[in-house]
């Protein structure tokens, strides 16, 4: 079951909309604006968290530094994510994960043979 409390200000949600996202719309602007500063997308971040353990804890903590308004730290914990989602490929993980994460930051077809292993 959703919250009844805003996951950033922790405010009580009263709209059935807001309850649903868990957050309200006053928060919603001010994170699509910190956001969007940060040179990244909501759906860069739900990718970078996908994409392995180590660009999750990062997002984690993009996530904290968005929630007490620390831009620089925020932008920092995203590019080390970046680098980190690229860098670590898990072995038992299809390269395809690495490629489409390539192929998203620079939204044109990355022309690899998509195989299993470590993209260097």
């Amino acid at each position: 079951m959703k919250s009844s409390e805003c996951q950033i200000c922790g405010k009580k949600l009263t709209d059935n909309e807001s309850i649903a996202l868990g957050v309200g719309p006053d928060c919603a602007a001010k994170r699509a604006s910190f956001v969007a500063s940060c040179d990244t997308t909501e759906a860069e971040l739900a990718v970078l968290e996908s994409a392995n353990e180590c660009a999750a804890r990062w997002i984690r903590n993009f996530r904290q530094d968005m929630r007490k308004g620390r831009i620089r730290q925020a932008r920092q914990c995203i590019e080390i994510a970046r680098r980190e989602a690229v860098r670590v490929v898990a072995p038992a993980a299809p390269a395809v994960a690495a490629i489409e994460l390539l192929e998203y930051w620079f939204s044109m077809p990355v022309h690899v043979e998509k195989r299993i292993g470590v993209i260097a």
